[in-house]
């Protein structure tokens, strides 16, 4: 049986940020089309939010006008939430030669960062798992470089990204967690909140903890046993 229920990240989302203006250029992402992936560096959104959130392999998703989330491929999370404008253009693919005949450097001090007022984070950890509360750190060992973020993808058993599917101007992610499946489409409602539709598969072996991130949320259509539960500062839902 699949279960299907939607989580709201309160919010008030704005398309008028201050920051945001007309450009001579077009918009990073194809007109229409709701996602591109990309690095983010999250990592100084403000003292409320995770320190270390840098998402190598991003999936940045359009909700609502200059209304984004970056999820991390990685660890099946979604990275970050915010409202006022795209990504600054460090590092940009079309930012490589800004200047003639000198290629922008690479590392991680100069990458692309959120535009605007952040809505909701989660830190380096898997963003599902099982078991009735979550783990909030990255189970995936260091490489020789101790502070390298980018460790690639989660350990067998756990969660796995499997597939981002545009449906006109939204999209539908697909990841699995042993044989359980978990489909999501993200959206915005009326402008004023972030919208998470989930659709579940049967997990009977264990209880399923999913990680909402920081901020206010609520469940609307709960499954029989639910509940939304925070630690910490971080919201997660338990299935």
């Amino acid at each position: 049986m699949t279960r299907h229920f939607f989580v709201v990240i309160l919010s008030f989302l704005s398309s008028s940020f201050a920051g945001a203006r007309e450009s001579d250029f077009a918009h990073f992402l194809e007109p229409g089309f709701p996602f591109c992936e990309i690095t983010v560096d999250a990592r100084a959104l403000g003292k409320e939010f995770p320190k270390d959130n840098l998402i190598p392999r991003g999936l940045v998703v359009r909700v609502a006008e200059d209304t984004y989330l970056a999820y991390d491929t990685d660890l099946c999370r979604l990275a970050v939430a915010w409202t006022g404008g795209f990504l600054t253009e460090e590092s940009l693919a079309t930012m490589s030669y800004h200047q003639a005949k000198k290629k922008k450097g690479g590392g991680q001090k100069k990458l692309p960062t959120p535009i605007g007022d952040p809505i909701s984070a989660s830190g380096l950890y898997p963003g599902v798992q099982f078991g009735m509360t979550p783990t909030f750190h990255d189970p995936r060992p260091a490489g020789k470089e101790p502070k390298e973020i980018g460790r690639g993808a989660l350990p067998k058993g756990m969660v796995r990204w499997v597939s981002a599917t545009a449906i006109g101007n939204q999209v539908k992610l697909h990841y699995e967690i042993d044989e359980v499946k978990i489909r999501e489409v993200p959206s915005a409602i009326d402008d004023t909140a972030i919208l998470r539709h989930f659709r579940v598969s049967e997990h009977p072996k264990s209880q399923l903890t999913i990680v909402i991130g920081t901020g206010h949320c609520q469940l609307l259509n709960p499954p029989s046993g639910s509940a939304i539960k925070q630690e910490g500062g971080i919201s997660y839902l338990t299935l």
